[in-house]
């Protein structure tokens, strides 16, 4: 299985990325920019894992600041089963790049994000974060709004 791993630079959760990769079948090949955050964090679990790694570093030093996009844009050509992005909160358009490339090729996309952690007195487990049209959040329980502060990803998107 052909898996394109994408995601924010800001990425820092290695647990979850460990985990989901671990959820594939053996023998699959990870395929990613080699970029700082979930790029990088996909290619040290997969060698945990022991699979196969194809890194596609962009080349910034000819093309620019096209060469992310046309990086990505050759990974997809290339074909894979799959794509899972790791979704930070804030700008990251790479990786809402990659996902548009990939549901346009018909490649299934999952979207992994972090859920809102506030300081609001919730009871544990019970705060569940909206997404406000402003791009805020807001917890359904007790009504807290602002800025995401992230901490456990949840799968939020699975497109085919």
């Amino acid at each position: 299985m052909r898996v394109i791993v994408c995601g924010s630079r800001s990425w820092a959760n290695y647990p979850v990325v460990l985990q989901t990769l671990r959820s594939l079948p053996p023998g699959s090949v990870i395929v990613h920019g080699a970029g700082r955050g979930a790029d990088s964090l996909a290619a040290r679990a997969a060698e945990a894992l022991g699979f196969q790694c194809e890194p596609h570093p962009a080349d910034w030093a000819r093309f620019g600041k096209s060469a992310g996009p046309r990086r990505n844009a050759e990974m997809v050509r290339m074909g894979a089963n799959t794509c899972i992005a790791f979704r930070s909160d804030g700008p990251s358009p790479g990786t809402d790049g990659m996902i548009r490339l990939c549901r346009k090729a018909g490649i299934p996309v999952r979207i992994y994000r972090e859920p809102m952690v506030h300081p609001s007195p919730c009871s544990p487990g019970t705060h569940r974060g909206v997404r406000q049209s402003d791009g805020t959040l807001r917890c359904r329980v007790c009504g807290a709004t602002g800025p995401a502060g992230w901490r456990q990803a949840v799968l939020v998107t699975a497109t085919a």
